[in-house]
């Protein structure tokens, strides 16, 4: 789920535990969300910078990859088996 703002009260979740892959074509983030088995709402927000991610209440990442990003073609998938969400941010050239 797209939205626009991150609650204000979000500075004190943990960080989850994160891997971000940057090639030629994209930028691509693996997030480990251990303690969910089906994702809830979340939120991401592309920066100009990087990205705000948080699911309300468990947990918040904000990065930096200064890149410019095709927002109509980011795609995000959670994998259950290894309860990790991965989001590819496609790079415009």
């Amino acid at each position: 789920m797209f939205i626009e703002d991150l609650t204000s009260n979000s500075e004190d979740l943990p960080e989850p535990v994160h891997d971000v892959r940057i090639s030629d074509d994209f930028v691509r983030y693996e997030i480990k969300l251990e303690s969910i088995d089906k994702l809830p709402d979340y939120e991401l927000v592309l920066t100009d910078s990087g990205i705000d991610f948080e699911v309300p209440g468990l947990y918040r990442l904000s990065h930096s990859h200064y890149h410019n990003i095709d927002e109509e073609n980011v795609k995000a998938k959670f994998v259950r088996k290894t309860r990790s969400l991965k989001i590819d941010l496609p790079i415009v050239k």
